[in-house]
């Protein structure tokens, strides 16, 4: 997935002189440096975060063609051993008429209306290497596809081509603080050939309506999830086809804003204890959620999110429901240049979660210091398997 500095510059330049020709306005550039730094509050205290990012974006357009090439470096002291590896973040072209638009490259998709957990936001895999304690710009994995988009009056349609599956990533060896060992023996994933019967292709209709919006979309793509096929005492990860139907809606009402989102899968394989090690089911996952802005730069932020199993069986590994409510508190002092927050994921089930307290310090519009505690609780459930690595970080965030 990475690629080589050389190369990457390479690609990044190729673009801009092969469009320039065609792009009558000038170029232009942004982006940030960022330094991360977390110790664990347990145990010897080592670092379990030591990362440097930066980030170069440039763009160019004309009349109805735009350009945009993003380049993302990092350097990550724990899990990379601190070298520097750089990646083409995105790169597209979109050519743009008054009633449709098509942009090709590679591109990062966030559909729904949910923050921080994925309802309908199916389409760019995830990079768990650091578990949910990363920013989701930098959890978002881009994938090379082609969206289409006509717009109507009051609404819009995408079409989107992903002609090969992307992988998301995990901790790969005992080395990352984030591995969890699963007490199993495991082999190499199998790979999903690149091949067009192998595309992904998702649909989604959207409507921006008087105090309402809301929009169906469909996919048939790769369960990012891979299943654990048993043979024998090993276990094989192997990728499944999904089929997907989503819906998600928001609407203020005075200081508040109502937001739902649901999706339905078909077809998901679940681990299970028998013979093959394996159950196939559908399953629905959906989301309610209520944001709140009752004045002076308070923001209360509330959502519930449920996982459902159909035709549910004994033998399968997951809970038969999956419940997870999510609050996030913030508030703005000193003209707004400095927020307190505080956000929580608690699994009712398990009685386990996840807790950050943050505070971000705007020394001006470009520069922002920031630090907090990340906290792990509970006894058993996804959450507690992380319960060593409640840490204390700072953040240094340069935009220019």
């Amino acid at each position: 997935m990475r690629k080589p500095l050389v190369f990457s510059l390479l690609i990044i330049v190729f673009l801009i002189f092969a469009v320039n020709n065609v792009l009558a306005q000038g170029l232009q550039f942004d982006g940030f440096l960022e330094s991360y730094y977390s110790i664990k509050l347990k145990d010897d205290h080592d670092f379990i975060g030591e990362r440097s990012r930066f980030r170069l974006n440039l763009r160019n357009s004309s009349d109805n063609m735009y350009m945009f090439a993003s380049l993302n470096g990092v350097s990550n002291g724990i899990i990379e051993d601190d070298e520097l590896e750089v990646e083409i973040h995105e790169a597209y072209l979109e050519y743009t008429q008054p009633l449709w638009d098509v942009k090709i490259g590679r591109q990062i998709y966030s559909w729904g209306k949910a923050d921080g957990v994925r309802i309908t936001d199916v389409l760019s895999p995830c990079d768990y290497s650091e578990f949910i304690t990363r920013d989701f710009d930098e959890i978002r994995i881009p994938v090379d596809s082609v969206k289409y988009r006509y717009l109507f009056p009051m609404a819009d349609l995408e079409l989107v081509w992903i002609p090969t599956f992307t992988e998301p990533v995990y901790p790969g060896d005992e080395d990352n603080p984030w591995y969890v060992e699963k007490g199993i023996k495991v082999n190499s994933a199998e790979e999903v050939e690149n091949e067009l019967g192998n595309s992904e292709l998702a649909a989604r209709l959207s409507f921006y309506l008087n105090g309402i919006d809301f929009s169906f979309s469909t996919a048939y793509l790769w369960d990012d999830e891979a299943t654990y096929h048993k043979t024998g005492a090993t276990f094989t990860p192997e990728y499944h086809r999904l089929r997907f139907y989503g819906l998600d809606l928001s609407k203020p009402v005075n200081d508040f804003v109502i937001r739902f989102e649901s999706a339905y899968y078909q077809g998901k394989y679940f681990s299970a204890d028998n013979n093959c090690g394996l159950l196939e089911r559908d399953y629905v996952h959906s989301l309610a959620g209520l944001d709140w802005y009752p004045g002076n730069n308070w923001t209360v932020t509330t959502q519930l999110t449920n996982k459902y199993i159909f035709d549910y069986e004994d033998e399968i590994e997951e809970d038969e429901s999956q419940t997870i409510l999510i609050l996030n508190l913030s508030k703005k002092f000193y003209r707004e240049t400095l927020e307190l927050a505080n956000m929580v994921y608690y699994e009712t089930d398990e009685r386990d979660g996840f807790n950050r307290i943050s505070l971000d310090y705007a020394v001006n519009d470009n520069l922002h210091f920031l630090t907090g505690i990340d906290y792990f609780f509970g006894d058993e459930g996804e959450f507690a398997n992380y319960d060593d690595n409640d840490s204390l970080w700072v953040k240094v965030k340069y935009d220019f």
